[in-house]
């Protein structure tokens, strides 16, 4: 509860890494310990396992009590408490805690997760600038604390963006993965009861209210504003209205905070197939596809995804498709040919380039047929490649 406490405050409980944060603490309190206060919280945490802080800072400074702490009495992890004296033990009950605000970063570094939002930025909106945004489509998506709808709104600002605007059915799906708690979204109506709008200023062309909502049931003298701010449910459920009063309550949540790309990318992947294409075979060979490549402008690795397969005991022609996206989600496609022939010196692919070179009283009459079927589906497999237009003008030369 502590933890969680201080995380919705925009901060974590305290960690101590050196005798130097130990002795400013000690100074700081002073004789701020209530009668028969043993100590406050702070952000370690042990036992069974290796004592760690909470922020992922290393541990490599400890000022245990001299009596014997730590002693896991129960053999369990327990929680790291500061003592009037300045020392520490492992301990669990319900006591105060010390709030941090900030986290530790690489001091080189003014981007330490690499995300394009400032560390400053992002200590200030409460979110850990250790790690990195979720990106999807031309937006990055973060945790902002709240506790309350403007509060998370404010510092979703700080970070140049809004509390999350929710735009298609995918979208949704999308932070239903990412983000499957309570938390806040920009949907309002503080402007005009009954018109929900996306704080964003975007239209309003997807909802997923919960059934009966939004009913402003808070609507009365103590809260006469009523319910204008909407979160989702657990699991990133259909959504629900709150008012003011509400957010004093169990209504506390971290906020989504979507920001802008501020250079997004339209720029679609390049596909480079491996191996000729249209990509020559005969009746009943061994077929192993050859493969293709993708680069991007911006995604150092990006996954493609082949389809279609080659019947090397029917002769024919077939198509190999090949797809990737980006993480921007623009989508690349490329197609390969492949011509199975009766024989190897008899490739469909060849006969339409060059002609027939096989005299008729060479070839029985299924050599014929398989011949003259390829050539038909060379040339229809062709012209769909080159699109209507070649359609139509092989249709007139005809």
């Amino acid at each position: 509860q502590a933890k969680a406490d201080a995380e919705s405050k925009g901060g974590h409980l305290a960690t101590l890494t050196s005798a130097k944060d130990n002795r400013f603490v000690m100074e700081m309190l002073g004789l701020n310990f209530p009668a028969g206060q043993y100590g406050w919280w702070l952000g370690g945490t042990g036992g069974a396992e290796p004592w760690g802080w909470i922020t992922g800072e290393r541990w490599v400074y400890e000022n245990w009590h001299p009596r014997g702490e730590p002693n896991n009495p129960r053999d369990r992890n327990y929680f790291l408490l500061l003592q009037p004296d300045g020392t520490w033990d492992d301990w669990e009950g319900n006591i105060g805690y010390l709030l941090e605000r900030g986290y530790p970063t690489n001091p080189f570094l003014a981007d330490t997760d690499g995300d394009g939002i400032d560390d400053k930025k992002e200590s200030l909106a409460g979110t850990d600038p250790n790690t990195p945004a979720l990106r999807w489509r031309n937006s990055n998506y973060l945790l902002v604390q709240g506790p309350t709808w403007q509060e998370a709104e404010a510092r979703a600002e700080i970070l140049g963006g809004y509390l999350v605007t929710i735009n298609t059915p995918e979208e949704n799906a999308w932070l239903q993965t990412h983000f499957p708690n309570p938390h806040w979204i920009g949907l309002n109506d503080q402007r005009e009861e009954g018109v929900w709008e996306w704080i964003s200023g975007q239209p309003v062309t997807f909802s997923n209210w919960q059934p009966g909502e939004p009913n402003n049931l808070g609507d009365g003298p103590s809260v006469p504003e009523g319910e204008d701010w909407a979160h989702t449910d657990v699991g990133f459920g259909p959504w629900n209205d709150v008012d003011r009063t509400d957010m004093q309550g169990v209504w506390r949540f971290q906020g989504i905070a979507e920001v802008p790309v501020v250079d997004p990318d339209f720029q679609v992947p390049v596909i480079t197939l491996w191996g000729t294409n249209p990509l020559e075979i005969y009746k009943g060979a061994n077929f192993v596809d050859p493969g293709a490549t993708v680069t991007d402008n911006v995604d150092a690795t990006r996954t493609i995804t082949g389809s279609g397969t080659v019947n090397t005991a029917t002769v024919g022609i077939y198509t190999l498709s090949y797809t990737a996206a980006d993480a921007a989600g623009m989508i690349a496609a490329a197609h390969r040919l492949a011509g199975a022939a009766a024989t190897l010196s008899l490739s469909p692919l060849a006969d339409a380039a060059r002609g027939f070179q096989r005299s008729a009283r060479e070839m029985t009459e299924t050599d014929r047929a398989e011949r003259r079927a390829a050539l038909l589906s060379l040339t229809d497999a062709t012209l769909r490649a080159q699109g209507p237009d070649a359609r139509a003008t092989q249709a007139e030369a005809g």
